[in-house]
């Protein structure tokens, strides 16, 4: 066992604990290597994130101290979930980066996305404002057609979205 602060940890709580302060640092690596392909916005967003799970992290050594290990799971279990949704994020700017460099939005949908529109290159079909959830409607309704947008942040994940036309 090992302690952090006053508390006797398992190998298992020290080893959950080393992975997320490892991720946390790609992350960071990630945000610096991105802050030259992506608009300034997006990387501070990136960074922003990237400090609140140092923060959760930080609170959670610190509470560690004074809870057991079950509650430790718990917090690790959402801190698991920020992470990868930060993790998503990330991959949706290295895809963004790649259509910057010239790759095709439908191979790269048909490689990477897990929705069922990826087989068909990304190509959702027609569909009317409000048959999508609103952040998705305010980009197909709202933004230029033709150029991608992203991500987007929906309930569904994150999003790169191309208009092709309107009706």
């Amino acid at each position: 066992m090992s302690t952090l602060g006053s508390a006797q940890l398992s190998p298992r709580v020290i080893s959950a604990y080393e992975r997320l302060e490892k991720a946390v640092s790609r992350l960071q690596q990630v945000g610096e290597a991105q802050k030259g392909k992506v608009d300034a916005e997006v990387v501070m967003r990136l960074q922003n994130q990237i400090d609140g799970l140092k923060e959760d992290n930080l609170a959670l050594s610190e509470a560690l101290s004074a809870h057991s290990e079950a509650d430790y799971d718990n917090q690790l279990e959402k801190l698991s979930d920020k992470l990868d949704n930060l993790q998503t994020e990330k991959e949706a700017l290295d895809i963004l980066d790649q259509l910057k460099r010239g790759k095709k939005f439908d191979v790269l949908a048909k490689r990477y996305s897990i929705c069922p529109s990826g087989k068909r290159g990304g190509d959702l079909g027609e569909f009317h404002r409000g048959d999508m959830v609103k952040a998705f409607d305010d980009v197909v309704f709202k933004r230029p057609l033709l150029k991608v947008h992203g991500p987007i942040k929906t309930r569904f994940g994150y999003h790169l979205i191309k208009t092709l036309y309107r009706n």
